[in-house]
């Protein structure tokens, strides 16, 4: 596939997968092998990971990882704290299942998950916060971080409202990504810090000369 080809071609030797492609996961693992590239994480299914584990885990045995990943939370999860405390409990009872296996669940988080909160300042000092903890639990370990993401769109992002956008706006793109580089950096100077964009026009490059 010429998108593993050219992943390899800019360096690159792992990925994380969103789903499995219309050809079958056995091909989609075989392609991303001849190209020298691991599949270390996926973001999978939550209902499958629930009601097919075996299934779920041969898959992940076929592309050569034990990290199966939550892609998102259920809807219901997403706005209901019983039903969210219903989700955890689930899946840490699933997760049990798995790790007997061999396997990890790991989960990737999105904005909409975010608790709104109100003030700016309670949701900058959460995230300073976070930031502080990671890096000095890993200092060593590791040691290069992505510090932000996506921060052209950030403050004009209007999908859906969430905290993050909110800040942005507050703050400015320049000012917020020095505070939380600035975090990082404080808490693990020898760190390699990264900012993380897929969009790359002249607001990037304004944004990296900032």
């Amino acid at each position: 596939m010429h998108r593993f080809s050219k992943l390899r071609e800019l360096g690159y030797t792992e990925v994380q997968t969103a789903r499995i492609p219309k050809f079958g996961a056995k091909v989609f693992g075989e392609l991303a092998a001849k190209n020298g590239i691991s599949i270390v994480g996926t973001h999978y299914d939550y209902k499958k990971i629930l009601n097919d584990p075996e299934e779920t885990m041969e898959v992940h045995r076929t592309w050569g990882t034990t990290n199966i990943g939550i892609g998102s939370l259920p809807v219901a999860a997403r706005t209901n704290l019983d039903e969210l405390k219903n989700f955890i409990l689930e899946y840490n009872r699933t997760a049990e299942l798995y790790a007997k296996h061999g396997f990890k669940l790991t989960y990737h988080n999105h904005n909409f998950e975010f608790v709104r909160i109100d003030g700016y300042k309670t949701i900058m000092d959460l995230q300073i916060k976070r930031i502080h903890r990671d890096v000095a639990a890993f200092k060593g370990v590791i040691d290069m971080w992505d510090v932000i993401n996506e921060v052209v769109i950030m403050p004009v992002f209007d999908k859906y409202d969430n905290a993050v956008t909110r800040l942005c706006k507050e703050k400015g793109r320049i000012q917020l990504v020095k505070e939380v580089f600035d975090a990082a950096k404080e808490t693990n100077p020898g760190a390699t810090l990264l900012i993380n964009d897929f969009n790359t026009s002249q607001s990037y490059e304004i944004l990296i000369e900032g």
